[in-house]
């Protein structure tokens, strides 16, 4: 079974930093928002999705369906892990599950945030 790791960042860069110290970066796709990329240790592969900001959602009028907020996004940068390994360097950046939507659906063991 396959692990979902949930992350949140405060910026793109900060998880591109952590990410580039786990993935061979020679193996990075053109179109990079959806990936499978091999480990640093070559021992795995893992896929990843960059969420990116997610969007808040819009309240609307009842009796209209006019929208009554304009759009808005998360500050934090959203990034979902699938691996078939535990990956601890990701443990600080899991948040909860229920936070933003899930990108993937399936038989995943979701990863718990640490109890700070």
């Amino acid at each position: 079974m396959d692990y979902l790791y949930r992350l949140s960042f405060d910026s793109q860069k900060d998880w591109h930093t952590l990410r580039d110290t786990l993935i061979n970066l020679e193996e990075l796709p053109k179109q990079r928002k959806v990936m499978t990329v091999q480990l640093l240790t070559g021992e795995t592969a893992i896929t990843i999705n960059e969420v990116g900001h997610v969007p808040i959602p819009i309240e609307y009028d009842e009796e209209t369906g006019e929208p009554l907020t304009e759009q808005l996004y998360h500050d934090d940068w959203a990034v979902d892990v699938v691996t078939p390994i535990k990956i601890d360097e990701l443990l600080p950046y899991v948040i909860e599950s229920t936070k933003y939507y899930n990108s993937w659906s399936g038989n995943y063991t979701i990863i718990k945030p640490l109890i700070k």
